[in-house]
C-alpha cells in the first residue's frame, strides 16, 4: 500500500497572516489569526491551503490550491501560486508552513505573509 507525501500536512493549522497594501492614498497593513484546516487538492499533488478565516455564516475555504513536492516546497508557477505576478515563495513541513505573495501594479501593490504551525 502506498503512502501519500502529503498525508504529513492534513489537518488543523493556527495560521497568522501580514498583509500590506501600498498605495499612494490609503496604504493600510493588518494581522490575522486564525484556526484552519489544510485538505488535498482537486488534482494529484496539490493541497488547500487557507489564506484567511472561515468568514462566519459561510461554508466556505478561503484557500489556494498549491501543488507540492515531496521535498516540501510549493510550486511558484502552477495553480494558484502564478496568480502572484510579483513574487512567490514558500515551503511547508510536517508541523511549519511558510509562502510570501506580492501582486498588484506600479501604483499599488499588495504583499502577504503567512505562518503556521500544525495543531496535534
Amino acid at each position: 500500500q502506498c503512502i501519500d507525501y502529503r498525508d504529513q500536512y492534513i489537518g488543523d493549522w493556527e495560521f497568522n497572516s501580514y498583509t500590506a497594501v501600498s498605495h499612494p492614498y490609503d496604504p493600510s497593513s493588518s494581522d490575522q489569526n486564525w484556526i484552519g484546516e489544510i485538505t488535498y487538492g482537486n488534482s494529484d499533488s496539490t493541497l488547500f491551503i487557507p489564506h484567511g478565516p472561515i468568514i462566519e455564516g459561510y461554508d466556505y475555504c478561503f484557500c489556494y490550491e498549491f501543488k507540492i513536492n515531496i521535498a516540501g516546497e510549493i510550486n511558484d508557477d502552477t495553480y494558484d501560486a502564478n496568480n502572484f505576478n510579483y513574487y512567490f515563495d514558500g515551503y511547508i513541513n510536517a508541523d511549519s508552513l511558510y509562502y510570501s505573495t506580492a501582486e498588484g501594479s506600479p501604483f499599488s501593490a499588495t504583499s502577504q505573509t503567512i505562518y503556521g504551525s500544525k495543531i496535534y
